[in-house]
């Protein structure tokens, strides 16, 4: 079993937390961010992606469209465009 997950997003960057794991990731620390249907995948490196679902089961409509756009800002941001 893997324990609890959560992830706060700041303007800053993202922290990630588990029961045995704490890290705070600077937006600049992404080497891309990219999408699909259903998932945010933002690349500390070639093989360590943090995998966020656009789907959010604790955020009402609007708040959840504000993190979308939000995501896709940083997106931009680090990818260049």
């Amino acid at each position: 079993m893997l324990g609890s997950n959560s992830v706060n997003i700041t303007d800053l960057g993202v922290e990630r937390n588990t029961d045995n794991f704490h890290h705070y990731y600077d937006w600049n620390t992404f080497e891309k961010i990219s999408e699909d249907d259903e998932y945010f995948f933002l690349y500390v490196s070639d093989v360590f992606v943090i995998i966020l679902k656009k789907k959010s089961t604790n955020l009402k409509v609007e708040e959840e469209e504000n993190y979308h756009q939000y995501i896709k800002e940083q997106m931009r941001k680090v990818n260049g465009g």
